[in-house]
């Protein structure tokens, strides 16, 4: 559990270490208790694809953080494909050097299911990452998705005001994933209390650029 606790708060802490290294006292037992639980141990992270943003910056971060705790750290790449990352989570768990731990950022609610309970039962921590899933993970390092879709849907009522056309335009990233499916149903909510603003056009723009240029 000591590791798991490390993981978490590694994971929390990368949206504040990029502006401030933290600062202990002279009897502050954290390092010391963090060291113990990550020396030696293999942490490795599993996410949609390793060339955007997210991705680098977690794992930059993170692998300042195991490393500099006397831990292994690596990155597996899927390149947005699904069948890559179960078959990248499927080699970790038969590894002779299987991680301890496993950062995975979800595709959709089920793909990786099975195969996250399978590393949890041979003593691999799961930790989601971003989006949540139909898996009891051992913690979740993420957003509130419904509750930013209320923010959304409330700024953009506020934003067009009544004197506008009220006619809104949503584009989403998929239908499947969980941040697209959470936000969407947060938006709903609120929407469903402003009925003269609808939701005219909804076209997902499958987290590309261009795509979303485009239909918008």
């Amino acid at each position: 559990m000591r590791l798991l606790r490390t993981l978490m708060a590694a994971a929390t802490a990368l949206a504040v270490t990029a502006f401030a290294a933290p600062s202990f006292a002279a009897d502050d037992p954290g390092p010391a208790a963090y060291a113990k639980a990550l020396n030696g141990k293999r942490v490795m992270l599993v996410p949609l694809a390793m060339g955007f943003d997210l991705a680098q910056g977690w794992a930059h971060y993170l692998k300042k953080e195991v490393e500099a705790w006397g831990g292994t750290f690596e990155t597996r790449d899927p390149n947005w494909v699904v069948d890559a990352g179960a078959q990248a989570i499927t080699d970790a768990i038969a590894s002779d050097t299987r991680p301890d731990v496993l950062i995975i950022h979800a595709p959709d609610l089920n793909s990786y299911s099975k195969l996250m309970k399978k590393a949890q039962a041979a003593g691999t921590y799961v930790i989601l990452v971003d989006n949540p899933a139909n898996f009891p993970a051992d913690a979740f390092v993420g957003s509130d998705w419904d509750k930013l879709g209320q923010l959304e849907a409330e700024a953009a009522i506020k934003g067009c005001g009544e004197n506008s056309s009220k006619k809104i335009g949503l584009v989403q990233g998929d239908q499947a994933n969980s941040s697209s499916l959470y936000q969407y149903a947060g938006i709903m909510k609120v929407l469903e209390k402003h009925p003269d603003f609808q939701v005219v056009a909804k076209p997902d723009s499958n987290w590309d650029a261009t795509t979303s240029r485009n239909v918008t």
